[in-house]
């Protein structure tokens, strides 16, 4: 290991959007004095990508009524152009694709998902692989699929959703002497694009 890496420096210049690069600091040094550079504004790409996810949550045991919802997620981007200085308006872009949400009025156990986990006969204990209604601890030979093992759980699809689109643009008030805005655009616009949505009764 390298004690004189400065990779968390160059990440934090990174997140910040500094356009102060190693060559003018050394040159700092050097000379004793600041190079003339321009200053030029930076770009920095953000882009998150979710793929494949659930959101599962059990009811806790103080309830009345024992539940379980597991949303189902395909895809998530998250994308946006940051400027630095700040520009008079930032946009973002959120993508989801393929939403599904199930709903049981059981407390299940995530047994059927531990078996699912790759080596989960070695990290597990029979019981945590046991599924409800099997007189047999669940084997890589018995499960086909996810949603097969929802509705052996008696999980019913409620809702479906194909696609959303949101573009999400922000821009900061400008204030005059006595602390009024001057403008008269909403400092937030969000403009949603919806796919087909499946409601299930």
């Amino acid at each position: 290991y390298d004690m004189d890496s400065t990779w968390l420096q160059n990440l934090s210049t990174l997140i910040k959007g500094s356009n102060k690069s190693n060559f003018d600091q050394d040159c700092e040094t050097a000379a004793g004095n600041k190079c003339e550079t321009s200053s030029i504004p930076t770009l920095l790409n953000l882009f998150v990508n979710f793929t494949d996810c659930n959101l599962d949550y059990t009811s806790p045991r103080s309830f009345k009524n024992a539940s379980r919802v597991i949303l189902r997620v395909g895809e998530v981007r998250f994308t946006s152009n940051v400027l630095s200085p700040s520009v008079s308006v930032q946009a973002y872009k959120l993508s989801l694709s393929d939403l599904c949400i199930h709903i049981c009025n059981y407390r299940h156990p995530h047994n059927a998902e531990n078996a699912l986990l790759s080596c989960a006969h070695r990290y597990f204990h029979s019981e945590d692989l046991f599924v409800l209604g099997s007189n047999q601890r669940t084997s890589n030979q018995s499960l086909t699929s996810l949603d097969n093992d929802l509705s052996r759980m008696d999980f019913v699809s409620v809702a479906m959703l194909d696609a959303l689109d949101a573009i999400i643009l922000c821009s900061p008030r400008l204030k005059n002497q006595n602390g009024s805005s001057s403008q008269t655009d909403p400092a937030i616009t969000v403009a949603l694009t919806l796919g087909q949505l499946s409601l299930h009764t």
